[in-house]
């Protein structure tokens, strides 16, 4: 977030569209051990909160946002992140579902606004 902020002039904009951890922090941590097995390069999922607060930390002020619920196949995701052998047979049995499942994705327009204002 801070090199996109970074390298985005004052009063440009950004988009990001990531994928929302749930509040509870239990079904937060499930999501992000199948997100972990399904590719290994993931940290973690943040709440809307946390991406509000990432955010404002970098000067970025939400022009719009929106939370979407997303249906997603098991299968395709999987693929998409290149998940085959046993880290697939893994990232399946940590799977919020067994062939599709439901997830929030937020969609956030921001703009970059001068420090201090």
């Amino acid at each position: 977030m801070a090199e996109m902020t970074r390298v985005t002039r004052l009063g440009g904009t950004l988009l990001i569209v990531d994928q929302i951890a749930p509040l509870d922090p239990l079904a937060a941590l499930e999501l992000n051990r199948f997100e972990a097995a399904r590719d290994p390069s993931h940290v973690r999922a943040l709440t809307d909160p946390d991406m509000r607060g990432l955010f404002e930390a970098n000067n970025l002020v939400a022009v719009r946002d929106e939370l979407r619920d997303e249906h997603r196949e098991l299968g395709s995701y999987l693929d998409l992140a290149g998940c085959a052998g046993a880290e697939r047979e893994r990232a399946e049995q940590l799977a919020p579902g067994h062939d599709s499942y439901q997830t929030t994705v937020g969609w956030y327009v921001l703009q970059k606004r001068p420090y201090g204002a």
